[in-house]
């Protein structure tokens, strides 16, 4: 607060306050290293926040965090292109919590990102049993369709996604 909002002298306090613990850390830096980890998240360094976010998983343990922390550190990975950890722990995730549509989303968002279409569509389809109304599972099987050049698939999830509002999807569809 004292910084007035200055990113970079919160971020240098905050490295200053974690320097003073000695790695590997212990549970006495976890509350540090987290917000660190956030404020590096917060400012746009999403590569520093991951690496934040792992040392905390790595004092407090997996079995001591939730899905939230999860698809945090999952959403600080994509920013950071980091796919094969994101899609890890969008994994962790949904094994928490199961019933959480937006982790399967993001999970298939990462699945088309990568090129991994056919678990793109699977995964879309599990999104669409928790919520057969959201048009994003639609619009990712309709991309993913598309891209293993199945365009009977691929206009039938756009054009379904459309009718559910979203817009973006038309894009897709006029590009087929």
């Amino acid at each position: 607060e004292m910084a007035g909002g200055d990113s970079t002298v919160i971020l240098a306090l905050l490295d200053s306050a974690v320097v003073r613990f000695i790695k590997p850390y212990k549970e006495d830096a976890a509350p540090y290293v987290y917000y660190r980890a956030q404020q590096y998240d917060r400012y746009g360094f999403y590569r520093e926040a991951v690496v934040g976010y792992q040392d905390y998983q790595d004092i407090v343990g997996l079995r001591n965090l939730n899905d939230k922390f999860f698809y945090i550190k999952e959403q600080a990975e994509i920013k950071s292109n980091f796919y094969p950890q994101a899609l890890a722990d969008i994994e962790r995730a949904i094994a928490i919590n199961p019933n959480e549509y937006v982790y399967y989303i993001e999970k298939a968002l990462i699945e088309t990102r990568t090129g991994n279409y056919e678990e793109a569509i699977l995964t879309a389809a599990q999104a669409r049993k928790l919520d057969a109304n959201d048009p994003d599972s639609y619009k990712l099987a309709g991309i993913s369709y598309g891209e293993l050049g199945n365009k009977t698939e691929a206009r039938k999830n756009l054009e379904k996604a459309i009718e559910l509002g979203d817009e973006e999807a038309r894009s897709w569809l006029n590009s087929m």
